[in-house]
């Protein structure tokens, strides 16, 4: 509503009813006022509604002179002081949140009561202008320009009130009424900057610097404070030109105050030099940059030691295009020492210090570290130490060192200050923050950089101020760290950082390939395996690091190590390689390294040995699978079966015979593809029957040389089903068992071999009869061993076979001394058997059959030999009279058939000795093809059964003795005639005559010094049984 009314305004203000203001001014300025109090009472904050009214009654005031009665005056002074005097009150209180606004409202609502009520008399004019100056600022400072330019006018309209009272009071009023006129025009200024009418502001300036003379400290401070605020109000703005003039005028008039004892004077000094050196650098051009830099000295001459001016100079320093460092430092150590440490100036001091890295980045890293040191650490802040700590991290990685020696001193040295200085280690997320900065310096430097250098920073990274650091990110670094010792040929630095990885992260797949390298390099073969074996136990993507470590046994190990390992990767993979790996590509490498590393071994290596054995195998069962393939893997069937064999053949001297028989075995199990040629078949099937001869000699040799000691350990792998494996006592019959398999598989492709190609049967004659020797051994000792026969087949049924294959005579004296040995006694010393040695389970009946079936055989041979069946006869006799004078315990069943035994060996004996004879022809035997009966067996025979015919004789008569002492004995007639001595007796006559005819014979081939004794032998023994009184 306009502030300029009708008359019936007044009218309505008064109390006076008018229809026109009926309904919006229905009390009295007194009651209004009082309604005001109460309001105010209650909250300093009004209502939209009450700031309305008051304004309507302030569209009402002031009132004409005439217009108001002098009670009215009264009243009206009354309610516009105390209303004046509440808002006071309220001004001052901070009990409650104010309404700026609200009370600058009616503040003015009081003044226009005030000036309503006011005379013309000069103290009542110069109390309404005090009011009025107190009311104007009130509005203005609110924001209510309006309302204060409407106050405004009602003090110049009392300028000239003014000026008339001082005329008339003279001296008396002079001070007070200049001071209201500077106020004024003071207040002037301000409404012109505040309705932005800076033409009006610097008007009235003028007038107040032409009476600069006059006015005093009071005014000319306000004055200053008032060039400040303009300034700073349009600096604010952007507004810099405006805001620098105001700004000079400000210091202009403080420098001319010369108050410099004033400490407020002296703060708005420091205020204005450094808002205007502000003004100015936001001013283009040399001037004021001249300028500024001026102010600027000026400000750091009287105050250098303050915050705001250390900051200023450093914006100052930021704003060159080529600051000073070396100033720029020095301006900063000031901020870091002087400061009180609060957010605020900490971050203000990371401010710059982030802006140094752009000008030089080392002296920004010592600044930092000085800040940390000297500041941060010491105190109670952690949070802004880590932070900062970080940040240090951070600038440490960007820098670039000309000497690559001193990476360590740009770390390792500067976290050891800080821990000197009392931060021993930063929490963990700032510890995993710096972790980050390090790790990516870490990886950069061992791509680019030398390796010492990544060293040094991987024990930066794992300094203990970053204990908090996670295990597995420690390992991450630790595990480049010792690339780099390795790389460096630094085993011992290598090996000691692999001892500081935490015992968890150890177990990382890296960790354990890294740990194998550092084996391969250090030459520990006891670390290689450990290392080795706990790489293959971990599983990584597709275990690509065992492929990986693969070259690394190929540079840094040995053939073994790289066999080693291929075999590592074979048994973990299976018949599941990947399928760019060729499985048999991978086997045979594998074969020719083992093949190469033991032959390069001063020792015989089991282990190697093992290994060779676990590729066969493997590649046996592959082969297996692929068998039906055709002609796709021929080659590679070939190359294994061959080299199997070969290696077992060519190192049969020098190779423990159990892994000659594995390397065998899975030479044999190689198969043949289908659809083959006849000749590739044929082929496979001779390789076969050599690889039976082979392992037959083999596996008949370890049966031989088993001892007690022996354990499964040092059985062949494939001599026995790991299902049901033998026990400590069944080594050297499991042994003997797989020499009759083999002998029965051979003997099944023998025939198959003899459809397919005869010529090849009749090459292998000799073969056939060696394994048959080694079979029947294999049978006989499962046979003496109590055991079950092999397949259902007796001695005497192999024998037979062995016999049909027409053996050497050598192979003979071998099937003969092995039936011997079966039949014959233990050996005992002093009564004890020998250890080691068991009592024979042959029988002798079987052994005489036996050895009967080896006469016969030996018979029809084109050279037979006479002498050797006779010595066979002789070790007969002499093997069942040994048991039967050794084993006191002897069933006298088991006796009888004994004695039956030699009777009818004896008997043979004879016979063969007599029909050995030539026919005599004038008294002279005639020289015949056969051979003669030998006569030291002939006189072996009669000297042995005529012993035996005294032993019974002894022991009959001492079964007969009577207690009172001996009597005559006479012949028992009941008694078999095995047991009669005299049967005995006469055999052993029967064999001294024999012995004499074949003296005579050689006596008359002038040959009796070399052989028999004559019928000197005959007449002895006959004497001897008539001494006895045996008529024989």
């Amino acid at each position: 509503m306009p502030f300029n009314q009708s008359p019936s305004k007044a009218q309505s203000v008064l109390g006076v009813s008018s229809p026109e203001f009926d309904g919006w001014i229905d009390l009295t300025p007194a009651d209004f006022t009082r309604h005001l109090q109460r309001v105010l009472s209650k909250d300093a904050n009004l209502s939209s509604q009450t700031i309305s009214d008051i304004l309507s009654y302030i569209q009402a005031l002031p009132l004409p002179r005439r217009d108001v009665t002098p009670s009215q005056r009264i009243e009206f002074d009354r309610i516009g002081v105390a209303l004046w005097n509440t808002c006071c009150k309220l001004g001052k209180s901070d009990e409650r949140a104010q309404d700026v606004k609200g009370l600058a409202t009616i503040r003015a609502f009081s003044y226009f009561l005030v000036e309503s009520a006011a005379s013309s008399k000069g103290k009542s004019i110069i109390r309404v202008v005090k009011h009025a100056l107190k009311a104007s600022k009130t509005c203005l400072n609110a924001g209510l320009h309006d309302l204060g330019s409407r106050i405004v006018e009602q003090l110049a309209s009392k300028q000239e009130d003014l000026t008339q009272i001082n005329q008339e009071h003279g001296c008396d009023k002079e001070h007070l009424i200049n001071s209201l006129r500077w106020e004024y025009l003071l207040l002037r200024i301000v409404l012109g900057w505040k309705q932005g009418r800076l033409e009006l502001a610097d008007h009235f300036y003028a007038q107040l610097c032409d009476a600069q003379a006059e006015v005093g400290p009071e005014i000319v401070a306000k004055l200053i404070d008032l060039c400040y605020e303009i300034g700073n109000d349009h600096l604010g703005r952007n507004q810099s030109d405006v805001a620098a003039k105001w700004l000079e005028r400000g210091c202009q008039l403080s420098d001319q105050s010369g108050a410099s004892g004033d400490t407020d004077v002296h703060e708005l000094r420091l205020t204005l030099l450094h808002t205007y050196v502000r003004a100015l650098l936001s001013l283009p051009g040399a001037e004021a940059r001249e300028e500024s830099c001026k102010a600027m000295q000026t400000l750091r001459d009287g105050f250098g030691q303050k915050l705001c001016v250390i900051v200023l100079q450093l914006e100052v320093y930021k704003r060159d295009t080529s600051p000073d460092v070396e100033a720029y430092c020095h301006e900063l150590m000031k901020l870091i020492r002087t400061t009180h440490l609060i957010l605020s100036n900490h971050k203000l001091i990371m401010h710059y210090i982030h802006h140094l890295i752009s000008i030089s980045i080392d002296h920004a890293i010592e600044a930092l570290l000085t800040y940390i040191t000297t500041r941060l650490a010491p105190g109670e802040e952690p949070a802004w130490t880590d932070s900062a700590i970080v940040t240090l991290v951070w600038m440490i990685t960007l820098s670039q060192p000309q000497d690559s020696s001193s990476v360590h001193d740009h770390a390792t040295s500067r976290f050891n200050k800080i821990q000197t200085a009392g931060r021993m280690s930063v929490g963990p997320e700032a510890a995993r923050a710096a972790l980050v900065l390090l790790w990516r310096k870490v990886e950069d430097t061992f791509e680019n950089g030398p390796k010492e250098d990544m060293i040094k920073w991987a024990q930066a990274t794992l300094h203990t101020l970053f204990r908090h650091i996670e295990d597995h990110n420690a390992a991450k670094v630790q595990r480049k760290a010792m690339q780099c010792y390795m790389d460096l040929s630094d085993f011992e630095g290598a090996s000691k950082t692999w001892n500081s990885i935490p015992s968890s992260q150890k177990q990382h797949p890296l960790s354990q390939y890294l740990h194998y390298c550092l084996a391969l390099r250090s030459g520990d073969e006891a670390e290689v395996r450990s290392a080795l074996t706990s790489l293959a136990a971990v599983h990584d993507d597709r275990n690509r690091l065992l492929f990986a470590a693969v070259s690394d046994a190929f540079h840094h190990g040995t053939k073994a190590h790289a066999a080693q390992l291929l075999q590592r990767i074979i048994d973990k993979y299976g018949d599941k390689l990947p399928a760019e790996v060729d499985p048999y590509a991978l086997l045979r490498c594998t074969a020719r390294l083992l093949i190469t590393a033991i032959a390069e071994s001063e020792s015989i290596p089991e282990e190697l040995l093992s290994r060779l054995c676990g590729v066969f195998k493997s590649a046996s069962n592959l082969s297996q699978k692929h068998a039906a393939e055709n002609e796709q893997y021929l080659q590679e069937f070939k190359w294994f079966r061959k080299t199997a064999y070969n290696c077992a053949v060519h190192n049969h001297k020098s190779w423990p015979a159990r892994y000659l028989i594995d390397l065998l075995q899975y030479s044999s199990r190689i198969p043949c593809p289908p659809n083959l040629p006849e000749s590739a078949r044929l082929e496979k099937l001779i390789h076969e029957t050599d690889v039976a001869f082979v392992q037959a000699a083999l596996y008949t040799t370890e049966a031989r040389s088993c001892a007690a000691s022996w354990t499964i350990e040092d059985l062949p792998r494939t001599s026995y089903s790991s299902k049901s494996p033998p026990t400590s006592g069944e080594i050297r019959r499991t042994l003997y068992r797989n020499v009759f398999d083999i002998y029965t598989e051979f003997r099944r492709r023998l025939k198959q071999l003899q459809r397919d190609s005869p010529t090849r049967v009749e090459d292998s004659s000799q073969k056939v009869a060696t394994i048959a020797t080694l079979a029947f051994e294999a049978v006989l000792f499962v046979t003496t061993s109590g055991e079950s026969p092999v397949h259902d087949m007796s001695p005497n049924q192999v024998l037979d076979e062995v016999i049909q294959f027409q053996p050497t005579k050598k192979t003979y004296s071998c099937l003969a001394d092995m039936i011997l040995s079966a039949a014959g006694a233990a050996i005992r010393v002093d009564g004890q058997q020998e250890q080691g040695h068991t009592s024979p389970q042959l029988s002798i009946s079987t052994a005489t059959q036996l050895l009967a079936k080896l006469i016969h055989g030996l018979r029809v041979q084109s050279d037979y030999d006479t002498a050797q069946a006779f010595r066979w006869i002789r070790c007969v006799v002499q093997v069942v009279l040994d048991r039967c004078g050794a084993d006191s315990k002897l069933l006298a069943s088991e006796y009888e058939n004994g004695l039956t035994t030699v009777k009818t060996i004896t008997e043979q004996a004879l016979a063969l000795a007599r029909s050995a004879l030539p026919p005599v022809k004038n008294g002279i035997g005639e020289d015949q093809s056969q051979q003669a009966y030998p006569p030291e067996e002939l006189e072996w025979l009669a000297t042995t059964l005529f012993n035996l015919s005294i032993d019974l004789y002894v022991t009959e008569a001492g079964s007969n003795c009577a207690p009172e002492g001996p009597v005559d004995q006479e012949p028992n007639e009941g008694a078999p005639i095995i047991k009669r001595p005299q049967f005995w007796a006469v055999k052993a006559v029967e064999f001294a005559d024999l012995l004499a005819d074949s003296a005579l014979l050689k006596t008359d081939r002038k040959e009796a010094a070399t052989g028999g004794d004559g019928s000197m032998l005959a007449r002895l023994l006959r004497e001897r049984c008539r001494s006895i009184g045996w008529d024989v």
